[in-house]
């Protein structure tokens, strides 16, 4: 008999609960289960359990999770990764070449020295379409001073 987790029963999802009923729980309904989040150990240990396409969407993960976990994510998660997690500069190099680049410069905010350095990785993207991501990124403002080297590489400052 599968093991569904509910609002009324979750509390009972405890570290000891998954390891005893590890072959019973419906891990699909877990992963999906927004208020019900995986620790480090959980994510150690269940990793193969987890359905990480469910979970990822749903749950904010950290550095480490997105780092331990990644070796189960579909190429097509990684790709989209940007869309739904806050990814670090050491996370954003180890998927330097699979993540969808314009997702992530549109929302995330790094140094200029970051993005520089990642210029392969998201050059091709085009001159236009690039100036309106970086114009458009509300968690970066490329006017501020900081950008002065990336303007000029964008085209937007003469």
């Amino acid at each position: 008999m599968r093991i569904v987790p509910t609002s009324n029963n979750i509390h009972l999802f405890t570290v000891e609960f998954l390891i005893l009923n590890e072959e019973d729980i419906d891990w699909e309904q877990l992963s999906d289960f927004k208020d019900r989040r995986f620790s480090l150990p959980e994510i150690r240990m269940f990793r193969k359990k987890i359905n990480w396409n469910l979970y990822v969407p749903n749950h904010v993960m950290n550095e480490n999770e997105i780092d331990i976990a990644s070796k189960y994510f579909s190429e097509e998660l990684i790709y989209k990764l940007p869309s739904m997690q806050e990814l670090t500069e050491k996370i954003v190099r180890k998927f330097r070449n699979k993540i969808h680049w314009s997702l992530l410069l549109l929302k995330s905010k790094f140094p200029e020295s970051f993005l520089l350095e990642m210029s392969s990785s998201w050059k091709d993207i085009g001159d236009e379409k690039l100036q309106t991501i970086f114009t458009s990124n509300r968690a970066m403002d490329i006017f501020d001073g900081n950008y002065e080297s990336l303007l000029l590489y964008l085209n937007l400052k003469d």
